[in-house]
């Protein structure tokens, strides 16, 4: 490590601690009525944009209503697919499967 990148690290530090020391003094600090009142508002405001951000607009949900039966023709070709699975067997619970 060469002293430039010590320096650059040993600055940044101090600017973050120098933030950090700001904050610590505004937390210890009492806002007054007027100032709690407009940090509230504009942390509103901040939700209200964030909230307008990820505002989607869906699309409406159909209103049809469905048919409440099957064709014949659809009707016809379930069943003849719940007959072609009746008759394929199962394998034995015991018997070990072929990879």
């Amino acid at each position: 490590m060469n002293i430039e990148n010590v320096e650059k690290l040993m600055l940044e530090t101090s600017d973050a601690i120098e933030y950090q020391n700001e904050i610590s003094a505004i937390l210890r600090s009492n806002l007054s009525a007027d100032d709690e009142d407009q940090v509230i508002e504009e942390l509103n405001a901040l939700r209200a944009e964030a909230l307008a951000e990820f505002n989607v607009r869906l699309p409406n949900a159909p209103t049809t209503e469905l048919p409440n039966s099957i064709p014949a023709s659809e009707n016809r070709l379930l069943q003849e697919n719940e007959q072609a699975e009746d008759i394929s067997p199962e394998p034995e619970k015991n018997e070990p499967l072929l990879a």
